[in-house]
């Protein structure tokens, strides 16, 4: 009788244990908002049409937080000026931008996988053809790589990637 009594006790204080385990963490948090497919293609319209980059500011504020930063220090400048790469990643998309003494301002673009799509209607996955058919012949060209120039309305480089004559990534880098 007495291991019987114990067993049910124990059962008990077990139970009672789970349910407040159980209950201990169901705080109600809200995950950040993320930035739709569209917004993201808004942005990058945007973005490269335009003279004015956005701010990093600007870019949480429309874009909500990325899902990782790294921030490395720019190379060939002095230690003084402090110059940093700040990489903002988000599913599909990386935005880079260089901060020192002046206002950030925006230094590359890319798109990663096929969520988005390039002001052109490209993304990540179409083939080489459908890239030279829809931008023309590129400015220089290499076994895995596209490369055009642009000079208006933003001067940048667009860097088309290849992986077995596909598109693997999609990249504007801007003048410094």
């Amino acid at each position: 009788m007495p291991m019987r009594l114990f067993m049910l006790r124990w059962c008990g204080v077990l139970g009672v244990l789970l349910l407040v385990s159980a209950c201990g963490g169901s705080t109600e948090t809200t995950a950040p908002q993320q930035a739709t497919t569209a917004d993201v293609n808004a942005f990058l319209k945007e973005a490269l049409e335009t003279a004015l980059a956005p701010g990093y500011d600007d870019l949480i504020a429309r874009l909500g937080p990325p899902v990782r930063v790294k921030a490395e220090p720019m190379a060939g400048t002095a230690a003084s000026q402090q110059d940093t790469l700040r990489t903002m990643i988000y599913y599909g998309l990386e935005v880079v931008f260089h901060e020192g003494a002046a206002p950030s301002r925006l230094a590359r673009l890319a798109l990663t996988d096929a969520r988005h799509t390039s002001p052109e209607g490209l993304r990540v996955g179409y083939a080489e053809s459908e890239v030279v058919s829809t931008l023309g012949p590129p400015t220089r060209r290499e076994s895995t790589l596209l490369v055009y120039e642009k000079e208006t309305p933003q001067p940048c480089t667009l860097m088309v990637f290849l992986e077995r004559r596909a598109i693997s990534r999609m990249e504007w880098r801007f003048a410094q």
